[in-house]
């Protein structure tokens, strides 16, 4: 599955219910504005929440960062 990392300009048009602040064409950052909106902090959008991680894969703990990033999975027959 190709995914396509969004920027605050692009658009989205969706169906009511799905939107985040319920309106059915929304601009990435007006999502971001209320994730923002919804945390105590902008650091999981911005320059990451500093966290450790458990991988049910192993390896133990690692340190570093988790981030909130919007992406987009085009349909396969876009064409």
């Amino acid at each position: 599955m190709t995914e396509i990392h969004l920027t605050d300009e692009d658009v989205l048009s969706m169906e009511p219910e799905y939107s985040p602040i319920g309106d059915p064409t929304v601009q990435v950052s007006e999502i971001i504005n209320f994730i923002e909106g919804q945390t105590r902090t902008s650091a999981w959008l911005t320059d990451g929440a500093p966290c450790r991680v458990l991988r049910a894969s192993g390896g133990g703990w690692k340190s570093g960062k988790v981030f909130i990033r919007l992406s987009f999975a085009p349909d396969e027959d876009n064409g």
